[in-house]
């Protein structure tokens, strides 16, 4: 999450102009790596949904004095204290467990192995014959298992 969108968050909820808990629902819609015009877009749309027209107008200040004074921030180089960033965002700022993808099997190289002189006799056109593999030793195999 952007350090700019931090500050926007951290700045509506201290002003009270939405709860903590309308603004995960707002990064919930508009995913953690949005920039802060798509935050702050969806933060009014928010806020404006359960109030009237006029109401909704004058929101727009505040919302545009808390983008200002969060874009300052973060150019600043500031963060937010981790404790309040922690409260504010809690699991959303933890990193999720990376699992490992398992490898995945070696894929032949068909253009070379087609390239292998070696692979076919030129004169007969038939393939080499593989190497023998030695017979497996049976002699001590319990059967009565099986």
């Amino acid at each position: 999450m952007q350090l700019d969108v931090q500050w926007f968050i951290a700045a509506l909820v201290s002003e009270e102009l939405m709860t903590r808990e309308d603004c995960l629902k707002v990064l919930e819609t508009v995913g953690l790596e949005a920039d802060i015009s798509e935050v702050a877009q969806e933060a009014l749309n928010l806020a404006s949904q359960s109030v009237s027209e006029d109401e909704a107008e004058e929101l727009l200040e505040p919302f545009e004095t808390a983008a200002e004074y969060a874009v300052e921030q973060a150019e600043s180089g500031e963060q937010l204290p981790e404790d309040y960033r922690l409260s504010l965002f809690g699991e959303l700022l933890q990193p999720e467990p990376v699992t490992p993808e398992p490898p995945k099997p070696a894929t032949p190289d068909l253009a070379k192995i087609l390239a292998d002189p070696g692979r076919h006799s030129e004169s007969s056109g038939e393939h080499k014959s593989l190497p023998s593999l030695p017979k497996p030793k049976l002699d001590g195999l319990k059967t009565s298992n099986l």
